[in-house]
């Protein structure tokens, strides 16, 4: 965490609920200074000067997964996150596909190194995701029972506020 009396650095942040045919979520898996044990989290980053959040979104998705031309749907969830020294003011939106090997486009060096490592992603069923045994966590918290409604198609009117 920040040390006393450091200030934030604000980093808007688009996240992406990437889901395949078969309902499954792709998360990938790295370590920080932070949290050393491995955790498992969705794709996504910065929004860059200039773009809203659902262009940072789509060319998030082309950067760390290779996948172009595909439809960015509703922001379903925000969070507002204190971490790293960051605060992320996060949005998530629902995107639908099929199955892909992530193959990033330009993984960025200084937050996606883990991009290099074997297991680094994986696509994850809700079954598998609700009896996780939470040694390596899963990002955001209450990720199953959170993606219960996505996955029925019920989208939230307003994009729902997660606990940090």
């Amino acid at each position: 965490m920040t040390p006393a009396g450091d200030a934030l650095i604000d980093r808007e942040s688009a996240r992406l609920l990437v889901l395949d045919q078969s309902d499954r979520l792709l998360l990938f898996r790295a370590t920080n200074e932070e949290e050393p044990g491995p955790f498992w989290f969705t794709p996504g980053g910065g929004v860059e000067a200039g773009e809203t959040y659902e262009e940072a979104a789509r060319r998030e998705l082309w950067e760390e997964t290779g996948q172009q031309g595909l439809a960015i749907g509703p922001c379903v969830w925000r969070r507002d996150l204190h971490y790293l020294g960051h605060r992320f003011l996060e949005r998530y939106f629902v995107v639908r596909t099929t199955w892909f090997e992530p193959r990033p486009a330009e993984a960025d060096p200084h937050w996606e190194q883990y991009m290099n490592e074997p297991g680094w992603f994986r696509w994850w069923s809700h079954p598998e995701i609700e009896h996780h045994d939470r040694r390596e966590p899963l990002y955001p918290p209450k990720l199953a029972e959170l993606l219960q409604p996505i996955l029925a198609g019920e989208f939230p009117a307003d994009p729902i506020e997660l606990d940090r």
